[in-house]
């Protein structure tokens, strides 16, 4: 938890959540919205200028527990995105009891990636609680914000959505792209489609698929190729009805290298983060120790056990964002424009199912007085903006115009 730079006060609070499912906030803080921030490489801190909590108080919340330094005490580790969120309300209930001072603030909720699906479940809960006379702490709940945020785990779809965004990059030929787009909607099986889909198969194995113009981490070509197989085996992996689908959690995050068998996401530079709180003088973790972590442990910015047991709900979160938005609270979803994990084609495809009336059509929005930032539309209900030149971790690659 990090206080407000402004008038704490006043100040709302702020909730953080990463992705995965099964991925450490403290990725966020240490990496993306925090005041003091690591690079890719070495463990030395620079001041972050474009912090979140110049104006607002920031809690950051590992979900669901047993991510990162967390405990899961009650040997249930069949995780869902209802009992997370039932989790996640536990936890901000105990924290705004335990910091009383805070129970009035506004409060909204954000994050990224699997937030997609964590955020508005949780938002759901908070909601729902709030609506019972026999809650005793209301909370002052005002709305979330999710970044590149998946909404609905159908990989048919979703392949769909990566296609179409892979050729408007211009990173798949008009003929294989028909291809992908058309025939294989119609039968995944044929010898067409599974050409295709190996043709474009092979030629992502070199791409980043969180930044397609980025470069893996770190900087070598072993490293990259250790990586290289983690987005094809993601997007492209398919059952015997021939239906796409996401196999598991662990076959996109654990690594193909025999001699680095890494539960982590490719390509995202986060060996800064272990380096620094993995760091042992003999028996001791001195910075887990700055932390108060209680049980000293090796930290792993996703965890395996959490990743393996992670059931997403099969009806997906785009029904809350529907829901949150009828109920007047604040919406904002955000994509950064480089990133094909969750890109912004993807994005706009969960949005129009939601059959939102545009206020203000798509439009540039400014940094700096006179950059473009990126592109924003005002719908009833929810605001969109792309962030231009942004991977995945938006606030990680872009931080200007994450804080604007």
């Amino acid at each position: 938890f990090v206080e407000s730079q402004g008038d704490k006060t006043k100040d709302p609070v702020v909730i953080w959540l990463n992705g995965g499912p099964g991925c450490s906030s403290l990725l966020g803080f240490f990496q993306e919205i925090g005041p003091f921030v690591l690079g890719d490489i070495g463990t030395d801190f620079t001041e972050n200028q474009y912090t979140w909590n110049k104006n607002a108080s920031l809690l950051f919340l590992e979900s669901p527990p047993g991510v990162g330094f967390s405990e899961n005490n009650d040997g249930v580790i069949n995780y869902t995105d209802e009992n997370t969120a039932n989790d996640n309300y536990a936890g901000l209930i105990q924290f705004l009891t335990a910091f009383s001072d805070y129970k009035t603030n506004e409060l909204c909720i954000t994050g990224e990636s699997y937030g997609g699906m964590y955020i508005p479940w949780f938002a759901n809960k908070v909601h729902d609680m709030n609506q019972l006379s026999t809650t005793t702490l209301k909370v002052n709940f005002k709305g979330i914000m999710v970044g590149n945020g998946v909404m609905d785990m159908n990989m048919v779809n979703r392949n769909k959505a990566l296609y179409k965004f892979l050729y408007e990059r211009r990173l798949v030929d008009d003929d294989t792209a028909a291809i992908l787009i058309d025939l294989c909607d119609q039968d995944i099986n044929s010898p067409s489609c599974q050409w295709a889909q190996n043709k474009v198969g092979n030629f992502l194995n070199v791409l980043n698929p969180y930044d397609i113009y980025g470069y893996c981490y770190p900087p070598t070509l072993s490293s990259q190729k250790k990586s290289k197989f983690h987005f094809t085996r993601f997007f492209l992996s398919g059952n015997a009805q021939g239906k796409l689908e996401l196999q598991s959690v662990k076959g996109f995050l654990s690594s193909d290298s025999d001699d680095n068998p890494k539960f982590s996401s490719p390509c995202v530079g986060t060996q800064s983060v272990e380096d620094y709180l993995n760091l042992k003088t003999g028996k001791t973790y001195p910075n887990q120790d700055a932390f108060h972590i209680r049980t000293k442990q090796v930290w792993q910015d996703c965890s395996e056990v959490v990743g393996n047991n992670y059931h997403p709900s099969g009806n997906g979160s785009i029904w809350i964002y529907e829901k949150l938005s009828k109920a007047n609270y604040k919406i904002l979803i955000y994509s950064g424009d480089t990133d094909s994990v969750v890109s912004y084609v993807e994005t706009m495809g969960y949005i129009a199912k939601m059959n939102l009336k545009v206020q203000k059509e798509w439009r540039p929005w400014l940094i700096s007085g006179y950059q473009v930032g990126g592109y924003v539309t005002n719908y009833e209900g929810l605001n969109f903006t792309t962030v231009r030149g942004a991977g995945h971790m938006v606030p990680q690659w872009r931080r200007e115009s994450a804080y604007k």
